[in-house]
């Protein structure tokens, strides 16, 4: 929006002094969409329309950037978050695992010891009341347990590392945007925050 209407803007005539000619030249101004340094004057075709085609590919570029990263950030601790959640899972049902993984190894049971495995409750809380048969596989899955616990705390590490300084620079970023405009709205004669208010509908 911003590219069209710098494009559809007229401008208005400036005066320049030619110091070799030592004459008064008169040429139209238009403004840029955003206001960057170029190595070039922007007062003359084509150099104006270089200069907005310049503006809008950077304002596309670094926005999509900024969007890509909030998403690889929001997605990185979205996926933290539900392997807490399957661990938190796992962790209620790390007997029932154990059993799953004792009839996958001895898949010729008799029905006895089928029997009670299918009375084994998940709030078991002392050794003694797991059947010896049963122990190893637990500690079995206790082990996976442990080691996806690493896995989660060594991903929460790197994703700290990586982002924690990209985050901090984003929100002071964000947060100076926000004091500026504040400041300026704070220097602004009353009158015409109402007329603008008055605008938009407020």
């Amino acid at each position: 929006q911003v590219v069209y209407y710098a494009v559809n803007n007229p401008g208005y005539e400036k005066s320049f002094i030619d110091p070799s000619t030592n004459t008064t030249l008169v040429k139209r101004v238009r403004m840029l969409p955003f206001n960057c340094k170029l190595p070039f004057e922007t007062i003359d075709s084509p150099y104006y329309e270089i200069g907005v085609a310049h503006g809008g590919i950077s304002a596309v570029l670094l926005g999509y950037n900024i969007g890509a990263i909030d998403a690889i950030i929001c997605g990185m601790l979205c996926h933290i978050k539900a392997q807490l959640l399957i661990l938190e899972q796992r962790l209620k049902t790390f007997i029932r695992r154990g059993i799953y993984l004792m009839k996958k190894d001895n898949p010729n049971l008799d029905e006895n010891e089928v029997e009670v495995l299918e009375h084994i409750s998940d709030a078991l809380l002392l050794l003694h009341e797991i059947p010896l048969t049963l122990q190893k596989y637990i500690y079995i899955a206790v082990r996976e347990l442990i080691i996806h616990h690493r896995e989660i705390f060594k991903l929460s590490k790197d994703v700290d590392d990586t982002f924690s300084l990209l985050m901090l620079a984003q929100f002071l970023f964000s947060l100076g945007i926000v004091c500026f405009q504040l400041f300026q709205l704070s220097i602004v004669r009353r009158s015409l925050i109402i007329i603008f208010l008055e605008k938009i509908n407020l």
